[in-house]
C-alpha cells in the first residue's frame, strides 16, 4: 500500500482479492495486517463469520476500526441474521 490512498479515502477495507463482482468465499491471511502502516483506519472483510469472533477479538492493531459483516451473517442476500450478529458482538465484547 502507498500513501496515495490517504488523500482520497477515509478507511481502508481489507478483503480477499477476487476477479469480478461479489465475494470470493475465501479469507485472506490476517497476518498481513501486522504490516499495515498507513494513517487511515481499516475495516476487516472477507468471509468473516461468528466462528471468527475470537480471532477478530485478538486483533490489536491501533488502526483496526471494525468488521464488514457480510454473507456469513445473511439468511438470504442482504437479509442479515440478527441472532448471528448478536452472538458475534457478544463474543467480541467479552
Amino acid at each position: 500500500l502507498t500513501e496515495e490512498w490517504e488523500s482520497v479515502a477515509d478507511y481502508m477495507l481489507f478483503d480477499y482479492k477476487c476477479v469480478g463482482y461479489g465475494g470470493s468465499g475465501q479469507q485472506f491471511d490476517w497476518a498481513v495486517l501486522d504490516e499495515y502502516t498507513l494513517k487511515l483506519p481499516f475495516l476487516l472483510s472477507g468471509k468473516v463469520g461468528v466462528e471468527d469472533a475470537e480471532a477478530v477479538k485478538k486483533i490489536k492493531h491501533p488502526k483496526f476500526a471494525g468488521v464488514d459483516v457480510n454473507s456469513k451473517f445473511e439468511i438470504s442476500p442482504a437479509n442479515k441474521d440478527l441472532d448471528k450478529i448478536k452472538t458475534f458482538l457478544s463474543i467480541i465484547r467479552q
